[in-house]
């Protein structure tokens, strides 16, 4: 149980031990006149939302070395326009800044970006003076009393053993959860990515395969998304081979993530090339994906 925060939570690392960031505010801040500075306070807030055991963090800038991977190879070819598959995207800023990016070094060509997420919105119940955030799929996200949060299903710290037991009391009362009254939906996608007509979305799991999507996309980023750490191998095994399917012959795909060295949050990636069906290794930054034996 934290304590909910007056929108995000401060910087400093031990305030994670006390709040909860106020996912109220990523509604405000939508209904409001966006600036780059609600863009930050935007990004932050997701930093704290956890749905299915995956983080939807994020925030501008984060993925400049794979946004760099992608424009060498993609120089290497002569496209008449760039179709990109972007997976789990948490709220869409550094889609818009690859697909901004690619659109200032290919000037002449159309780049349109595809956003493929499990979780684009959440779901608000009330009852009473409880608040419950639920996923679109129906799993338990964070339970509010009045300026109190609890975690759902448990705590990301295995020392809240006190969060954790009332967190399996509450989950057991189904017939009490199933009377709370659907109230309203906060989206989890930036405004400014909403407002860009090159990129659509798709609420979707990247486990289960989409037939419309066959053979479509030049180009598929997946960054901090197949991870060892959310995943079993099986899974993303699974899921490289969507990606595969959905990769039109010749295309590339990156797969990366963001870990912190000394303190400093730096991205390590492979991008592989299609070739008669095949994913061919082409390069990588830093040590490389994590999950690249799998490919």
């Amino acid at each position: 149980m934290k304590i909910i925060s007056k929108g995000a939570i401060p910087d400093q690392r031990i305030w994670r031990y006390v709040f909860h960031a106020d996912f109220e505010c990523l509604r405000k801040y939508q209904s409001g006149d966006w600036t780059p500075e609600l863009t930050k306070k935007f990004s932050k807030i997701l930093d704290d939302v956890r749905i299915e055991n995956t983080w939807k963090r994020t925030n501008s800038g984060r993925l400049v070395g794979v946004s760099k991977l992608l424009l060498r190879n993609l120089k290497k070819h002569n496209y008449d326009s760039i179709t990109i598959l972007d997976l789990g995207a948490s709220d869409g800023i550094t889609t818009l800044e690859l697909q901004e990016f690619l659109q200032t070094e290919f000037m002449e060509k159309k780049i349109s970006v595809t956003i493929m997420d499990k979780f684009l919105e959440l779901k608000v119940y009330k009852k009473y003076f409880l608040k419950e955030y639920r996923a679109t799929t129906g799993g338990p996200v964070l339970l509010r009393v009045w300026r109190l949060g609890l975690r759902l299903p448990d705590s990301e710290h295995k020392w809240c053993i006190f969060s954790n037991f009332f967190s399996s009391i509450y989950l057991k009362l189904s017939k009490f959860r199933s009377s709370f009254v659907e109230s309203h939906t906060i989206s989890l996608l930036n405004p400014l990515v909403c407002n860009n007509k090159s990129i659509s979305l798709i609420e979707q799991d990247c486990f289960k395969y989409n037939v419309k999507l066959h053979h479509k996309f030049d180009v598929i980023r997946v960054s901090n998304l197949l991870n060892k750490q959310y995943f079993s191998d099986d899974q993303i095994r699974l899921g490289i081979e969507n990606i595969r399917m959905y990769l039109k012959e010749g295309g590339v795909v990156a797969i990366s993530r963001n870990v912190l060295s000394k303190g400093i949050e730096v991205e390590q990636g492979s991008l592989w090339k299609k070739e008669n069906e095949k994913l061919i290794l082409q390069e990588e930054i830093g040590e490389g994906s994590e999950v690249k034996y799998l490919v």
